[in-house]
C-alpha cells in the first residue's frame, strides 16, 4: 500500500513538470535588449524571475509588415531629402551609386516615387508640347502667309532655352516686331535692313515694358518661398529679362538674313 502512494506521488509531480507553467509580467517593457534581460516583475502571485535566467533575448531583423505589389511580395525603402536639396538630382546620385549592386536571384530593384511619377507623365507632357507647337506654327503661317517668317519664329523659340522663360512670350513679342517692321517697310518705303532696325527701335520700349510688367509680377512668388511657386516664379521672372534681350538683338539680324534672301 505504501509503495502504491510513493508512485502515485512520482506520477503527480512528472504531470506538474511537464504541464506549462504560466508566465506574467505586468511592468512597462523597456526598450533596450539589457533592460528587456533583466527584467523580473512577475506580479503579485508568480515569482519575480529575471527574464535571462530561463531566456535567451537576442535581436534578429524579421517583417514587420508584409506588402505586395502588382501580386509580388515587396518592401519599400523610403527617405526624404534634405531641405534645399533636389529631389531628381538625388535620386540618380543614389541610381549611380546602386547601379552594380548585385541583388540574390529572383529579386529585384524598382525606383518610385517622384521619379517614377515624373516618368508616367513624362510622354504626356511630351505629346502636348509637340501639339501646341504645331498649332502655334499654323496659327503663325495663317497670319503671315509666308513659310519662312512661320518657321523663323519657331527656330527662334530655341532662344527660350538660354532664359527657361515661356515661349508664347518671345513668339508674341517676335510677331508685334515683325508685323512693325513689315508695316514700316511698306509706309515708309525703306530697305528691309533699315525697317527692321527702325521697328527694333521703336518697339523696344513696349516690348522692354511688358517683359519687365512680367518680371516683377512674379516676384511676390519668389520671395513666398514656396517650394512650388519659387521655382515657376524665378524661371518666369529672370527668362523673361534674358529672352527680352534675345528679342531685340538676335530676332532682328535673324529676320534681315532669312527675309533678305527670300527678297
Amino acid at each position: 500500500m505504501k509503495m502504491k502512494t510513493e508512485d502515485a506521488d512520482q506520477a503527480t509531480k512528472q504531470d506538474v513538470m511537464d504541464e506549462l507553467i504560466p508566465i506574467g509580467i505586468s511592468a512597462a517593457i523597456p526598450t533596450d535588449i539589457e533592460g528587456l534581460r533583466s527584467i523580473a516583475d512577475g506580479g503579485s502571485f508568480l515569482p519575480s524571475i529575471p527574464l535571462r535566467q530561463f531566456a535567451e533575448v537576442v535581436p534578429t531583423w524579421q517583417y514587420g509588415q508584409i506588402c505586395h505589389r502588382n501580386g509580388l511580395r515587396a518592401v519599400t525603402v523610403i527617405a526624404e531629402v534634405a531641405r534645399g536639396q533636389n529631389e531628381g538630382i538625388v535620386t540618380k546620385k543614389i541610381m549611380k551609386r546602386l547601379a552594380d549592386f548585385q541583388l540574390p536571384e529572383g529579386m529585384q530593384m524598382e525606383y518610385g516615387g517622384q521619379y517614377e511619377a515624373d516618368n508616367e507623365t513624362g510622354p504626356q507632357i511630351a505629346g502636348a508640347l509637340i501639339m501646341s507647337i504645331m498649332i502655334i506654327f499654323f496659327v503663325l503661317l495663317w497670319h503671315f502667309k509666308s513659310v519662312s517668317e512661320a518657321l523663323l519664329i519657331m527656330i527662334c523659340l530655341t532662344l527660350c532655352v538660354f532664359g527657361m522663360a515661356v515661349g508664347g512670350i518671345l513668339v508674341r513679342n517676335g510677331v508685334i516686331l515683325f508685323d512693325y517692321a513689315a508695316e514700316v517697310k511698306e509706309l515708309e518705303k525703306l530697305s528691309l535692313k533699315d525697317a527692321i532696325h527702325v521697328a527694333a527701335e521703336r518697339r523696344m520700349r513696349p516690348i522692354f515694358l511688358t517683359s519687365a510688367a512680367a518680371s516683377m509680377g512674379v516676384v511676390p512668388m519668389i520671395l513666398g518661398g514656396s517650394a512650388l511657386w519659387v521655382p515657376m516664379g524665378a524661371v518666369i521672372c529672370y527668362g523673361t529679362l534674358i529672352t527680352m534681350f534675345f528679342i531685340l538683338t538676335v530676332m532682328p539680324i535673324a529676320y534681315w538674313k532669312v527675309m533678305g534672301k527670300s527678297e
